[in-house]
């Protein structure tokens, strides 16, 4: 958190540039294709051959049956649907964006 409204601090010019421009990346939750193996973290996130991010953390989502995995990838490729590649224990796994909550996203069964 930052109080712009101060009259000055240490890094103010960067942070007011920071703002301006906006995010070079951003957090996102991906759902790998693999039914054996889960990431752990710190493994690339490589889009078309290259880097772009890195995983932080990633679990089997047992409530959806799916292998999920969050990291930061740039900005403009924070998209939903979005593919990617991550190398889970060797093998490179297809890795998909996804925006919205993975499992009930209306709250359907908290109201049942």
């Amino acid at each position: 958190m930052v109080d712009f409204g101060k009259s000055d601090f240490a890094g103010r010019a960067a942070a007011l540039a920071e703002r301006a421009a906006g995010p070079k990346r951003r957090f996102v939750v991906m759902e790998i294709a693999t039914a054996d193996a889960d990431v752990i973290g710190y493994e690339s996130i490589i889009k078309d051959g290259v880097a772009v991010g890195y995983v932080t953390s990633g679990a089997y989502g047992h409530c959806i049956g799916k292998s999920l995995a969050a990291g930061y990838v740039p900005s403009a490729l924070a998209r939903d649907g979005e593919r990617f590649e991550i190398d889970i224990l060797g093998e490179s796994r297809a890795a998909t964006v996804r925006l919205q909550p993975l499992y009930d996203p209306q709250g359907l069964r908290l109201r049942a």
